[in-house]
């Protein structure tokens, strides 16, 4: 199993000389061992641990919010802490509730640092107040929370890790922001990168069709269910038509995300989105992690040329691990631990600790 990384900056390459776990290669699960089986097994063998949330509600300037839920570690009530705050972002309909959430923050708070799960518009019981929900191509929502966080707790390390649609919007924030973002690093883990590419790549296939992109379109159209009465509102979308047949994701996209946004076209919508475009502005240590063998993410869109020309960017690739999974452990019927949840914790304590 090879893994190279690409991390142009002599502080790139301090970080991950003191990264143990890429100091050895991943080896997957051996009854695990292609994408399939690993995304599958990650998404219904880890067992999920209990997370003690405490839940704040953000509000918006457009009457919108979000949810976040806080696990404190160490107190928070000293607004000079120097304890590092991670935030966590979720994936396509996912939310704090989700296994692969809950099992990195128990690593980080392991670290005893404190730490918040993001809940984007609508996600895990959060109200939907106004008709668009959250999107690949919406950064808004998030600069205002990491500002708001910043403001609260001026004097601690700020780090983030986005999963999946998490991992896009986080590298395209902070693409967007460059020198501006109060992070002190960032993690994205299996990042759809091009997002036309990958839209593409779960029908490339009868297969992936039924077991992927329609598998994505049916959660989205949960979601709409879920918040019919509020998203019925949108002069755009004809919701009764979206429910009506079944759809894959790009199908959703098409219908409802792209003409709620306003694009023509929903590769225009894709285009715009896609977090490989904004590489070049970052301006902070990013570590990305994607996996060869990814079901849902074209291995085409990982931006491994891109990476090359900014040297703050630390490129993880691996031949197998799945999509959000990359499971080690032999026992199928004990699955707790995951390589990506190392490598991640492993990047943040080397950039606090490397100037």
């Amino acid at each position: 199993m090879k893994i190279y990384y690409h991390g142009q900056s002599s502080r790139a390459k301090a970080i991950v000389q003191k990264m143990p776990s890429l100091q050895k290669p991943f080896r997957p699960s051996p009854l695990l061992w292609n994408g399939h089986l690993q995304t599958v097994g990650a998404a219904i063998l880890r067992k999920i641990p209990h997370v003690p949330y405490l839940r704040e509600f953000v509000e918006f300037d457009d009457g919108g919010n979000m949810g976040l839920d806080w696990v404190q570690s160490v107190s928070l009530s000293d607004k000079q802490t120097t304890i590092p705050i991670v935030v966590v972002l979720h994936g396509l309909t996912g939310g704090s509730q989700e296994s692969y959430v809950r099992h990195i923050i128990g690593d980080i708070c392991k670290q005893s640092w404190n730490c918040v799960a993001v809940n984007f518009r609508g996600a895990n019981d959060t109200q939907l107040k106004t008709p668009m929900a959250y999107s690949a191509v919406q950064t808004g929502d998030i600069r205002h929370v990491l500002k708001l966080i910043r403001n609260r707790f001026p004097q601690a390390p700020l780090f983030a890790v986005g999963f999946s649609l998490g991992a896009n919007i986080l590298v395209k924030y902070v693409g967007e922001e460059g020198k501006n973002t109060p992070l002190s690093g960032a993690v994205s883990i299996s990042n759809p990168f091009k997002l036309t590419l990958c839209s593409h790549y779960l029908e490339s296939s009868r297969w992936k069709t039924m077991v992927y992109g329609r598998q994505l379109g049916s959660n989205l159209q949960n979601f709409l269910r879920r918040h019919y009465d509020v998203v019925k509102q949108s002069q755009y979308v004809d919701v009764d038509a979206v429910l009506s047949r079944r759809i894959t994701l790009r199908e959703f996209d098409d219908f409802v995300t792209r003409r709620a946004l306003q694009y023509e076209t929903v590769d225009d919508y894709y285009t715009e989105a896609s977090s490989a475009s904004y590489i070049h502005g970052v301006q902070i240590p990013l570590l990305c992690i994607s996996a060869l063998d990814d079901p849902v993410v074209s291995p085409d869109s990982i931006p491994i040329e891109e990476c090359k020309t900014n040297p703050n960017t630390i490129l993880v690739v691996t031949n197998k691990g799945g999509h959000v999974a990359w499971l080690e452990e032999a026992n199928i019927f004990n699955m707790k631990l995951s390589w990506m949840d190392k490598v991640a914790v492993d990047f943040m304590r080397a950039v606090i600790t490397t100037n």
